[in-house]
């Protein structure tokens, strides 16, 4: 599957990001804000 973000965010990053937040028992209904977060950790 192509990126969800062209050249930033992958599928597999994504799927993997949110395995994480919900293992933590996080929510990951706000996906505007974990997309925002991705990017902004793919910049530093």
């Amino acid at each position: 599957m192509e990126s969800l973000v062209p050249e930033k965010i992958s599928y597999l990053e994504l799927k993997k990001h949110l395995c994480r937040i919900v293992r933590q028992k996080g929510t990951i209904r706000d996906m505007l804000h974990i997309l925002e977060e991705m990017e902004e950790s793919m910049e530093d």
